[in-house]
């Protein structure tokens, strides 16, 4: 009854300081940044006519849920909506790394709070979101990629053996972001090789079965609208793209940099610490193979098409996480007073809040 009673307040005390989290971040206005992907969506909305002018409306829409749900919550609430539906993807994503973490760590009242301390300093600013190449799962701005959120909430009902939820909320994030793809079949193969390794072929078999159904969808969306069938007009389209639209994105000479080699070591270290948690391990480590294998084979080949998967993507998942065991594993080593901590995440939290609304 006791550790009943822990798992709720702990619950509780949870909920509550991801609110307080949420409380200090700042959104970016409507259309700033990757914002302008909205136009889809709005385009049809009469107050916003003039947006089928906008140069952007001409490209193939490869967003198309995405653009249709902002384009419903725009027209039956308000286009404030979208800052809502922003604040809790955010919830779901801060929420679902803390549990990833707290059933590996199991952590107790004052380490909770150390916890997040620790991630209001380091997650606030976005800075631990960020993988390599200048991409991010979440930053300031509700776009596609900021439903890749789903893939921490897939990652926390894996570790619960809530097999079907961990399938549908991966392919929730790709349903929204197609780019995910690749990803999300890294993700699936470390969860099989898991069960697999478990010898648990059942599960095995329902995660395989149940991913295939569900992402056929996207594939056939993707092939009958992006894949060009001339060999030569397809090679130039994807050299435009890598070479001259994206660099900063698709080529690995020309975003690579001190700090995505220090991602890369931070990456290293929070697998080496959670290499005895098998089921947390082994998926994980299957994805940075694979990410990093690919990675190197499209660096020496210099394919097209395997820059425009972006491999190296999935360090937007295994960033933030492995960051975080990174700080689980010294949230349980440091010792301090609960009143202490208390007070120190009071005085920072009001940092934050209130730069919010001075700058």
């Amino acid at each position: 009854m006791k550790n009943l009673y822990n798992h709720i307040y702990k619950n509780k005390l949870s909920i509550f300081l991801v609110l307080i989290f949420l409380a200090t971040i700042t959104q970016q206005y409507l259309f700033k940044g990757n914002h302008v992907l909205l136009i889809y969506g709005f385009k049809n909305l009469i107050s916003f006519n003039n947006l089928n002018n906008d140069w952007v409306t001409n490209f193939t829409n490869h967003v198309p849920l995405y653009t249709y749900l902002t384009f419903i919550l725009s027209k039956f609430f308000s286009i404030k909506s979208i800052y809502i539906l922003y604040y809790l993807l955010l919830f779901i994503c801060t929420f679902s790394l803390f549990k990833i973490l707290d059933q590996n760590y199991k952590f107790n009242q004052r380490e909770v709070i150390l916890w997040f301390l620790f991630f209001l300093i380091f997650f606030h600013e976005n800075s631990y979101f960020v993988g390599v190449a200048g991409q991010s799962v979440i930053n300031e701005t509700l776009q596609p990629s900021t439903f890749g959120i789903f893939f921490f909430l897939s990652i926390f009902c894996f570790l619960n053996s809530k097999i079907t939820l961990s399938v549908i909320a991966i392919c929730i994030a790709v349903y929204f972001h197609p780019t995910y793809l690749i990803h999300s079949i890294f993700f699936i193969l470390g969860y099989l090789i898991c069960k697999l390794i478990n010898k648990n072929y059942l599960s095995f078999f329902k995660i395989g079965i149940i991913y295939f159904i569900l992402i056929i969808p996207v594939v056939y969306f993707l092939y009958s609208n992006f894949i060009i069938e001339d060999p030569t007009i397809n090679f130039s389209a994807q050299k435009i793209l890598v070479e001259d639209r994206i660099p900063h994105h698709a080529k690995i000479s020309q975003w690579f940099t001190y700090k995505d080699f220090i991602s890369i070591v931070i990456i290293g270290i929070g697998l080496y610490l959670i290499r005895d948690k098998k089921s947390f391990f082994i998926p994980l480590l299957v994805v940075f193979v694979l990410s990093f294998s690919l990675t190197l084979i499209q660096y020496f080949t210099n394919n097209y098409f395997i820059a425009l998967l972006f491999p190296w993507r999935s360090s937007v998942f295994l960033m933030p996480i492995t960051s975080l065991v990174i700080i689980s594993y010294f949230v349980k080593k440091i010792n301090l007073n609960l009143k202490f901590i208390t007070i120190l995440f009071l005085v920072v939290f009001s940092v934050f809040f209130f730069k919010k609304y001075i700058y």
